[in-house]
């Protein structure tokens, strides 16, 4: 979630620690989100350690590549090259993975904004991540501040500059715009307020990203899919209702339409799965008659045993009853923390590490088509909090708020790895889902694969909570099982286990194991 509002800051003034110095005219922008990034732009500077000083930089700035060098990180298992870049992945990075939203990072590694962009790019390859997302590039009021007085898509949130870089990241990056929702009584207009000036402005955003050779920003740029509004809770608490929704959604998607014949919505999310979200069942049911929507969102977080979206079953059969199979659902906020935020459990880095192993697999298994992990960086102290849980989410730790030294700055989670080896292996366009094993139950998980280079099989286990013998059928003589839980620095225990008489047996515990297939026979399983 996040809340915005104008403060006034002075004029000329830069914005905030690591920002760019781009002077700023008159009113600002404060803004602060809940999951889906932070700001908070004053002329002072940022708190830390409870002091008004940020922590001492490094000795030498570093570049763009992290440290220790990668070629004494790189994990010893058999890794498949990055999936094949394109919509069909369904692997994301949320939170303004490319917006420059993290000043503490950028400060203490010394980057510049394209240091901090090269930097993106390693990290979203080296994962096999295809998908990012960012809330605050399509603010109405800074990119158009006076209606009817044009454009900037050079303002503070660096629009055109953010939406080009994704979209020149060299492993194919494509980008979640979303239209931000404002407010019906605050200091930003409510759209439903000027419908014709604000479906101009969807119109030209549209238009200028969409890749269709008029009016285009950049060669290469191409998005297809717009968020309308971020989360059902900030929306309700403006005042607004389901109807206002309704409303907002067809003024938003008859512009867009109207750009781009090929541009797909994607509903504003609630932000529980444990049941289905009244609200969002009601804009469901209204826009079904006229196939009006292409995708839901539901934005999931939680401790580390809380991996299942429960309700994403409900809303899979409901689309399928309502003939609407062809409506995806995603997750473009989801993950857990390491360390003890305020109020919560402590759970280490094998703990974060399961529980995205199990995320990604069992929520595709029912029904999800893309998860957006929430965040690549740690946020440093999210909305002026040193307790938030979004100080710990990232795959990478910023060695501040969630435990970590000082000095893991700039180091990869054990989950980094894990993330990067399910995608190389069961990411959409390297691999097709079988679904869920008939072994499955009593704390035992199964979930099948079949490599679309080879027909080969392969398969995700784990046990929740102890150790158990399993034997599978086996078309091969040997079976390679690599250990979906690294170490920190990426290594993987990896062995090959010999089938006999076509089955194989293995001991399955609560690390989740890949079994694959071998080469040296016709698959069976």
């Amino acid at each position: 979630m996040h809340s915005i509002g104008v403060h006034d800051a002075g004029k000329d003034r830069p914005l905030g620690i690591g920002w760019p110095a781009l002077p700023v005219k008159g009113l600002f922008l404060a803004a602060m989100f809940w999951g889906g990034g932070s700001w908070l732009f004053n002329a002072g500077p940022a708190p830390a350690g409870g002091s008004s000083a940020l922590p001492p930089p490094p000795p030498a700035a570093k570049t763009a590549r992290s440290s220790p060098p990668r070629a004494a990180r790189r994990p010893r298992g058999r890794i498949l090259p990055a999936g094949t870049p394109g919509f069909a992945s369904a692997f994301g990075i949320d939170a303004g993975a490319y917006t420059q939203e993290y000043d503490y990072f950028k400060v203490r590694m010394g980057f510049s904004d394209q240091d901090y962009w090269d930097w993106a790019d390693i990290h979203f390859q080296e994962l096999g991540a295809h998908w990012t997302r960012s809330n605050l590039q399509l603010v109405w009021d800074l990119v158009e501040p006076v209606i009817g007085g044009g454009y900037d898509w050079d303002n503070p949130m660096l629009t055109d500059e953010v939406v080009t870089h994704v979209y020149r990241a060299p492993g194919g990056v494509h980008w979640l715009g979303v239209f931000h929702e404002g407010t019906a009584h605050g200091d930003l207009r409510n759209p439903l307020d000027h419908p014709r000036e604000y479906a101009a402005f969807v119109r030209a955003a549209v238009e200028r990203y969409d890749g269709d050779g008029h009016d285009d920003v950049a060669p290469g740029v191409a998005v297809r899919y717009w968020q309308v509004g971020n989360e059902i809770p900030i929306w309700l608490n403006s005042g607004r209702d389901v109807d206002d929704y309704v409303s907002f959604l067809r003024l938003v998607r008859g512009a867009a339409l109207a750009a781009d014949p090929g541009a797909k919505l994607v509903l504003m999310a609630p932000t529980t799965t444990e049941v289905t979200d009244p609200f969002l069942l009601t804009v469901i049911a209204r826009l079904a008659p006229a196939h009006e929507l292409d995708v839901l969102d539901l934005h999931h977080w939680g401790p580390a045993g809380e991996w299942k979206m429960n309700a994403l079953p409900a809303y899979r059969r409901l689309l399928d009853d309502l003939q609407l199979q062809g409506v995806q659902i995603w997750s473009c906020e989801h993950a857990t923390w390491v360390g003890a935020p305020a109020g919560q459990p402590f759970q280490d880095e094998r703990d974060q590490a399961r529980s995205l192993v199990k995320r990604f697999v069992w929520n595709r298994a029912h029904g999800l088509d893309k998860l957006f992990w929430s965040q690549l960086m740690d946020r440093y102290r999210f909305e002026g909090n040193p307790g938030s849980i979004f100080n710990s989410l990232g795959l990478m730790s910023d060695g501040q708020n969630s435990g970590d030294p000082p000095e893991r700055l700039d180091t990869e989670r054990i989950a980094y790895w894990s993330y990067r080896l399910l995608a190389a292996h069961t990411d959409t366009p390297v691999a097709t889902q079988s679904g869920e094993m008939s072994l499955t139950g009593g704390g035992l998980y199964g979930y099948g694969y079949r490599r679309r280079s080879d027909g080969r099989a392969l398969h995700v286990l784990w046990h929740e909570t102890s150790e158990v013998t399993v034997t599978l059928p086996a078309g091969t003589a040997l079976v390679h099982v690599t250990n979906l839980i690294t170490d920190r620095f990426g290594n993987t225990e990896e062995y090959d286990l010999a089938a006999r008489d076509g089955q194989v047996t293995l001991t399955v515990g609560q690390d989740p194991l890949l079994v694959e297939e071998g080469t040296d026979a016709r698959p069976a399983w």
